[in-house]
């Protein structure tokens, strides 16, 4: 059992494997400023509303969230993996690509054109690369990058038609579900290997792509080329890890607190031991929860 975020990096043992996403917790400046944005703009519906008790907040390793208001939201269809916003009212937002960790949210779509100007015509998110057909998917898949209110990257994809060797939801609104969450680290292929070896998921090769946003962010040149693959996890969804450029490093932490922009994603699991769950609609099927630290600093909540 880990007392806290960094007590057992997943390397430390082999686990059961990781499950499905079942959310992913922002923090936020205000919650007013979240609903605006993903209630308005997304179509996604709050769930519930309440403060992070002081035992969760201990379990996450960030007593200064006790007693933050929270937001819990969904896509438009009800179910799905969760949007927790948490409001940290001093906290800066995150710089996009300045570090390493959670960096980005993908969400399946049903038009990438037509989400994407429901985004930018809200006005609470700005474009960072526009729609485009995925080059290494053969037009199978078709994305755009946009920039949230609180420093995460939102990545809208619509899935086509299948893709080789993934498996992949379909949209059943213009903005649905989250199914990817995608990591910065120092390496794509390391922290791939260290995920594996400590919960077993099956991990995809590293290909080498060409991002212009992130090379744009990172001062890099043009035509700059990352490697990039993915955990595959249950229920059609994946983390995808994401190579950084030599002089991006760690992300700031503030003691007690979760950092900045995609402080923690939630994936369900098994565990052996681990505190009691939380009485709260985010943990309703949950008997245990427990927390971990991954390869590029990124916080993960396991539920059981």
């Amino acid at each position: 059992m880990t007392d806290g975020f960094g007590a057992l990096p997943i390397d430390a043992t082999r686990r059961p494997a990781l499950g499905a996403i079942h959310g992913a917790t922002l923090l936020c400046a205000d919650l007013a400023t979240a609903r605006a944005a993903y209630e308005v703009a997304l179509g996604y519906r709050v769930v519930a509303e309440g403060v992070v008790t002081a035992s969760l907040a201990g379990q996450w390793g960030a007593p200064g969230h006790a007693g933050a208001p929270l937001l819990l939201m969904q896509p438009p269809a009800g179910d799905g993996p969760f949007l927790r916003f948490i409001e940290a009212p001093g906290m800066r937002p995150y710089v996009p690509c300045s570090a390493w960790g959670w960096h980005a949210l993908e969400l399946a779509v049903s038009s990438c054109d037509a989400a994407t100007a429901r985004l930018l015509d809200a006005g609470r998110f700005s474009l960072l690369d526009a729609p485009h057909d995925l080059g290494f998917s053969a037009g199978a898949l078709r994305a755009a990058q946009l920039l949230g209110p609180f420093g995460e990257v939102l990545y809208l994809t619509e899935i086509r038609r299948p893709v080789p060797g993934y498996s992949l939801p379909t949209a059943r609104s213009l903005i649905d579900r989250l199914f990817i969450v995608v990591q910065h680290g120092a390496s794509a292929a390391d922290g791939l290997a260290r995920y594996t070896a400590a919960f077993g998921n099956a991990a995809s090769p590293v290909m080498q792509v060409d991002i212009a946003f992130m090379a744009q962010l990172h001062g890099c040149a043009v035509g700059h080329r990352y490697g990039i693959g993915t955990l595959a996890l249950d229920a059609c969804c994946y983390f995808e890890l994401d190579d950084t450029p030599a002089h991006v490093g760690p992300r700031p932490a503030t003691d007690g607190l979760l950092p900045a922009g995609i402080g923690l994603v939630s994936c369900r699991g098994a565990l052996a031991a681990g505190p009691a769950a939380p009485v709260e609609l985010f943990y309703a099927r949950a008997r245990q929860v427990d927390c971990t630290i991954g390869p590029g600093g990124e916080r993960l909540e396991i539920l059981d």
